[in-house]
């Protein structure tokens, strides 16, 4: 089975995907750019499971480059032997290694399937790269990755997290206050856009909008705390980690941190987004006012932060040719980190 870099198929893939750009399209980088190749944009993916992520932003956006990183040989070699990642794109890694025909696992893949792997992947392969190495070690160590862009910064433009145990937890160096993990990702992150996307396991059911907005909530729903506690707990904490110093350019236009969740259908994930940045230029006038006292206004700010977002979306669709409706994804169970 080969996959196809230019499709999503799992529901909170397409969640993480599409809140992550529509929460970069929403700041001051200039994502057509980047997606023509015009513009270099850095790319961090801790933890790789069958790399849906990496190589459809890849194959989206010609002037990406992605470091992978997965701390699992196993995984690696599963989604290489299984799931069609090309073996080419592992760092220090031959084909034969992996697609040897008397591989231990006697998975057997033809000379000639190589060379096509090679050539169907020959245009991204200097553009994406997979490392087997721990998350929190990779980014507090920048000797790993000391590609810089064209302005020799080491800055990350987007930062997907998608890592669990074997036990199916998240792990706690990834949400430790007063750990190196967290520290490094805030100094690395761009401080005028950077944004993350971290796929999260909710403990408790979310409130549709409607229900935020107008105050009725479901029996034995908690309107305090809809994500249920210990993913809340972690979403402010990254919200609280990630928060920046505004340039005085970004404190004339209205920029600021936001935080996010939306929920995932079908699935019991939460995908939690944090971008430098957010512009809430395209609100009108009233809306900037409320939109400045965000961490303590009421619902309606919400509404039109959501507004603003489903805009952006929208420019996202058409910009990745998406196959999918970008939209719901972005509006399902939105709500506003304070």
């Amino acid at each position: 089975m080969w996959m196809n870099g230019y499709t999503l198929s799992l529901s909170y893939v397409k969640s993480m995907v599409s809140t992550g750009l529509t929460a970069l399209a929403s700041t001051s980088f200039d994502l057509k750019s980047a997606v023509s190749g015009m513009q270099k944009m850095r790319i961090l993916c801790i933890g790789n499971g069958g790399g849906t992520i990496p190589l459809f932003l890849a194959s989206k956006i010609k002037g990406a480059h992605i470091d992978v990183v997965e701390i699992d040989e196993a995984v690696i070699s599963a989604s290489i032997k299984s799931m069609g990642f090309p073996s080419v794109l592992k760092i220090g890694t031959s084909l034969q290694e992996y697609f040897s025909e008397d591989n231990s696992s006697g998975f057997h893949v033809s000379e000639s399937s190589q060379i096509m792997q090679k050539v169907f992947w020959d245009d991204i392969q200097e553009r994406v790269f997979l490392n087997e190495a721990d998350g929190e070690a990779y980014i507090c160590d920048s000797l790993i990755h000391g590609r810089h862009n064209e302005k020799g910064s080491l800055w990350y433009d987007m930062v997907f997290i998608d890592a669990y145990d074997g036990d199916d937890i998240f792990p706690y160096k990834f949400r430790d206050s007063n750990g190196p993990f967290l520290s490094a990702l805030r100094s690395k992150l761009h401080p005028r856009h950077g944004t993350v996307i971290v796929n999260l396991h909710a403990d408790s059911p979310h409130p549709p909008l409607q229900e935020s907005l107008t105050g009725n909530y479901d029996p034995g729903l908690n309107p305090v705390c809809p994500l249920g506690r210990q993913t809340l707990e972690v979403a402010r904490l990254y919200r609280d980690a990630l928060q920046g110093t505004c340039s005085r350019e970004a404190e004339e236009l209205g920029e600021s941190l936001l935080a996010f969740t939306v929920t995932v259908p079908c699935l019991a994930n939460v995908t939690l987004v944090i971008t430098r940045g957010f512009s809430p230029i395209g609100i009108n006038q009233y809306g900037r006012g409320l939109f400045k006292e965000i961490e303590t206004s009421c619902c309606f700010s919400e509404g039109l932060v959501l507004e603003k977002l489903l805009s952006d979306s929208q420019r996202v669709h058409e910009l990745f040719n998406l196959h999918f409706d970008c939209s719901q994804y972005v509006r399902r169970g939105f709500f506003i980190v304070r």
